[in-house]
């Protein structure tokens, strides 16, 4: 890809210059009349015209679902506030290609179009309050509403640029890409509730030649995930991804590769992250066909901290893991992984964990110090723990989603258990080709009880 600087000149300098502003078509920014029509009239007007800007000045407009098309800018201007419908029925305008959990609609929709421009510096606020049923249990977890809307969601668009914006309490996935070649997702801020699950950040799915850059995200679920699932028509690999410059607080995991890995994921580079606090920092999860390989993570400050089971992790800094989530389908290989330059706090060990050896191979960690600490809260208990989920569930072997994600036995959670012979500062089983270069992780003097004596343990 092309420096940002030039991405963005080639966006703007092949969208035409014609210019509507919402107002013109009979919005009124009250926040309480539904505005989609009005919107919908502004974008099909000038994409009539060959394309242009959509300006929403200020004000507040509450939104349904609204379509996007080829060679549009929509920019939301300082002090304009656009609200998603508390009612899902108002996003039925379209229906997508690509669900998520049994989401089929979005706030800001595009299929097949090319040079989307989605920028700021405006807001929008995505009423995650309306889709929870019920109040937080004493995980720390609010049971979802069957159908949420995502906020941006953008399938098979080709020089696609979103930038600027501040997105708050997305009831479902933040921005999502389906199938997208050429995107820039740019100084975006992504603060989603603690309390609410599937309200990812970015997920990049089956798309290339991406780059995130300078975003700020805060959320319950994975703030960065790559994917590549099995449920859309534009099955691609994702590749050519570029992460840099990133705040990220997760209460799941900070910057994911994975979980759904139907068809490859590889040529990754994430650098200069600050991540934290979070239940796993750097994960990165073969649980289907793909492989995932030659990623490159470098430059990292971290803390990572032990919170509600509901939530994969166990404060863990680095997280590579390969095995089974459906009985005869083995996860492609993890290889080709390099990760240098971290520094930080863990409640958890470095884990690296292959269900064959030679499921992950070829890695190599260096210049790693990190600080083990103890865990406080009222999570403690979890410490020493091994999360490997999402397993085979014997009650739903072909599941996916909320059948894997926390299923409780009468022996516990499934996937998870103890790490054998208690937490080290680094646990390593089936692995080959794995390389250690100065790292470091310091731990408590005495050693708490039940942690295992050894920094580093490899089977």
């Amino acid at each position: 890809m092309s420096g940002h600087s030039n991405e963005e000149r080639a966006v703007a300098t092949q969208t035409p210059s014609g210019r509507t502003d919402v107002r013109d078509h009979g919005a009124v920014g009250d926040g309480m009349t539904l505005e989609t029509a009005a919107f919908q009239s502004a974008v099909d007007a000038v994409a009539a015209a060959g394309g242009g800007t959509v300006t929403v000045s200020p004000g507040r407009y509450l939104l349904g679902g609204l379509v996007l098309a080829s060679d549009i800018h929509l920019r939301i201007e300082a002090g304009a506030v656009v609200v998603a419908s508390p009612s899902y029925d108002d996003f039925r305008t379209h229906e997508a290609v690509t669900p998520a959990e049994e989401s089929w609609h979005a706030l800001l929709y595009a299929r097949e179009a090319t040079r989307v421009t989605i920028t700021g510096p405006g807001r929008i606020e995505g009423s995650g309050y309306a889709y929870a049923v019920g109040e937080v249990d004493e995980n720390g977890y609010r049971a979802p509403a069957d159908r949420r809307p995502r906020m941006i969601l953008l399938e098979d668009c080709t020089d696609v640029r979103v930038a600027g914006l501040t997105i708050v309490d997305a009831p479902m996935w933040t921005v999502h890409l389906a199938g997208c070649r050429r995107a820039a997702l740019t100084d975006l801020v992504l603060d989603a509730s603690m309390t609410l699950p599937n309200t990812d950040g970015i997920d990049i799915d089956g798309s290339s030649d991406v780059r995130v850059i300078g975003c700020s995200i805060t959320g319950a679920d994975d703030a960065v995930c790559l994917k590549t699932t099995r449920k859309r028509a534009y099955a691609a690999p994702t590749e050519r991804v570029v992460i840099s410059g990133c705040t990220l607080e997760s209460r799941s995991c900070a910057l994911k590769i994975g979980t759904e890995t139907h068809l490859p994921v590889r040529d990754v580079v994430a650098t200069g992250l600050v991540i934290g606090p979070t239940n796993r920092a750097i994960g990165i999860v073969s649980r289907d066909g793909g492989g995932i390989h030659d990623v490159v993570v470098s430059d990292v400050v971290l803390r990572t901290t032990i919170g509600t089971p509901a939530y994969w992790g166990r404060a863990e800094p680095i997280h590579l893991s390969a095995l089974p989530r459906v009985p005869g389908r083995e996860p492609g290989v993890i290889h080709d992984v390099r990760i240098a330059g971290v520094r930080g706090e863990c409640a958890g060990p470095v884990h690296l964990h292959a269900w064959r050896r030679g499921a992950v191979r070829d890695v190599t960690l260096s210049d790693v110090r990190l600080r083990q600490t103890v865990a406080g809260g009222p999570w403690d208990g979890l410490q020493g723990e091994l999360d490997l989920r999402p397993p085979v569930n014997p009650d739903a072997p072909e599941g996916m989603g909320r059948d894997n994600a926390y299923q409780v036995s009468e022996d516990g959670i499934y996937g998870v258990s103890r790490v054998p012979g208690g937490m080290p500062g680094l646990y390593a089983t089936g692995v080959e080709g794995l390389e250690l270069r100065d790292v470091v992780v310091t731990r408590p003097d005495p050693l708490p009880q039940g942690w295992h004596p050894d920094v580093i343990v490899t089977e």
